[in-house]
C-alpha cells in the first residue's frame, strides 16, 4: 500500500508541474499577442500619418470617400472639390504686393489686377496701406511716386508676362515693379507733387496761389492741342495763376528729343515761349 501511495503522489505531482508549465506557456503566449497588437497599431497609426500626409483633402474626406491624391493630380488639368474648380497652369504661383490708399477710390486696383489675372492666372495679391511701416518701406526702396503700385515677387522673372512685357518691369533686390503708367493706366495718386524749378520755363506770378504744371511732347498732335488753348488761359490768368512747363519728349517719335533740347536752348535765351509757339504752330513743318 506504501509503494502505490507513493506513485500516486508522485503522478499528482507531476500533474501539476505540466499545469504550471502550460499556464506560464499561456501567460507567454499573451504577452506576445499583446505585443505584436500594440505594434500593429503602431504600424497602422504610422501608415495612416503618411497616407494623411499624402492627400491633398484632410481626414473628414477621406472618410467621405472624397478627395485627390498628389499622384492622381499630376494626372488631372482640372477637377471640382467643394463647389469649386481647381484648374492646372504651367506658371508659377507668383506673389504680388499691391500698395494702395483705401480711402482714395482712385486708387483702386481691383480692375488692374482683374487684367493682371487674365493674362497671368497665378497671381497672388496682398493688398498693403501706403501708411504701414512695410508700405512707406516699399515706397523708398523702390521710389514709388503714385498709387496704386504692384512689386511682384521673383517668380514673375519665369512666366510669359514678364518674357513678353519685360520692358514694363524694372528689378531691384529680386522683386520687380510693374510700370503700369506705360500701359496708359491713370494714376490715382501722386505721392510726390512735381517741383517748379527757378530753371524751368515759367510764365506769370511766382506768389500766385494757384499753380499748374504742364508736361509736353512738341511732336505730340495731341500737346498740340492743350497748348493752343493753353496759351489763352495762361494769357487770361497771368496774374493769377503760376506756370510751369516740363519738356516730355517720347521715344516713339523721332524729332521729339531733338524738338526739347532745342526749346531748352531758347530758355537760356530767354525766347522759350517764343520757340514753343513756333514748335507748336509749325509742327506739321518739322516732324517728318
Amino acid at each position: 500500500m506504501l509503494a502505490e501511495d507513493k506513485k500516486i503522489k508522485e503522478e499528482i505531482q507531476e500533474k501539476e508541474k505540466i499545469e504550471v508549465s502550460q499556464e506560464e506557456l499561456k501567460k507567454e503566449n499573451n504577452y506576445k499577442k499583446t505585443q505584436q497588437t500594440k505594434n500593429l497599431i503602431s504600424l497602422v497609426i504610422l501608415l495612416a500619418g503618411l497616407l494623411v500626409g499624402s492627400l491633398f483633402v484632410d481626414v473628414a474626406q477621406i472618410i467621405q470617400g472624397g478627395g485627390y491624391s498628389q499622384k492622381n493630380l499630376h494626372k488631372s488639368d482640372i477637377f471640382e472639390s467643394d463647389g469649386k474648380t481647381w484648374v492646372a497652369y504651367s506658371e508659377p504661383a507668383v506673389g504680388i504686393k499691391v500698395i494702395d490708399d483705401d480711402k482714395c477710390a482712385k486708387c483702386d486696383p481691383s480692375e488692374i489686377l482683374v487684367w493682371l489675372r487674365r493674362v497671368l492666372p497665378t497671381i497672388s495679391a496682398e493688398k498693403i496701406n501706403y501708411k504701414s511701416k512695410e508700405g512707406k518701406k516699399l515706397i523708398q526702396q523702390f521710389g514709388i511716386k503714385t498709387l496704386p503700385a504692384f512689386i511682384f515677387n521673383q517668380k514673375v522673372n519665369k512666366t510669359d508676362l514678364y518674357t513678353q512685357a519685360k520692358v514694363l518691369f524694372k528689378d531691384k533686390n529680386n522683386q520687380y515693379i510693374f510700370d503700369i503708367q506705360k500701359l496708359g493706366v491713370p494714376i490715382g495718386k501722386y505721392l510726390q507733387v512735381p517741383k517748379i524749378k527757378d530753371k524751368d520755363a515759367i510764365f506769370g506770378k511766382a506768389e500766385a496761389k494757384v499753380k499748374v504744371i504742364i508736361f509736353g511732347d512738341f511732336q505730340s498732335p495731341y500737346s498740340k492741342l492743350s497748348y493752343d488753348s493753353l496759351r489763352k488761359v495762361m494769357k487770361t490768368y497771368q496774374d493769377k495763376v503760376f506756370f510751369d512747363y516740363k519738356e516730355l519728349p517720347s521715344s516713339v517719335r523721332p524729332q521729339s528729343l531733338n524738338a526739347a533740347l532745342a526749346a531748352e536752348c531758347a530758355l537760356e535765351q530767354n525766347k522759350f515761349w517764343l520757340y514753343a509757339d513756333n514748335l507748336y504752330t509749325k509742327q506739321s513743318q518739322w516732324d517728318n
